[in-house]
């Protein structure tokens, strides 16, 4: 599931616009194969810390949208 999960975040924001802060936005300029290469390259833990930042990233984002 992470590895999935983060193979769609390497090719767009559920937002359209990810914020300045985003680890993926300089990813998502790279070609389709580096992406996928960058991600197989993380250790579990690496992917780990990108998912609870998407998540938290999310959430913040959600309630703001909801205010």
């Amino acid at each position: 599931m992470k590895h999935l999960l983060l193979r769609g975040l390497i090719f767009g924001c559920p937002f359209d616009l990810e914020t300045s802060e985003c680890p993926f936005k300089n990813i998502r300029n790279f070609s389709p194969e580096k992406r996928v290469e960058w991600i197989d390259e993380l250790n579990e833990n690496q992917k780990k810390s990108l998912i609870r930042y998407h998540k938290k990233c999310l959430i913040f984002r959600e309630k703001m949208r909801i205010s």
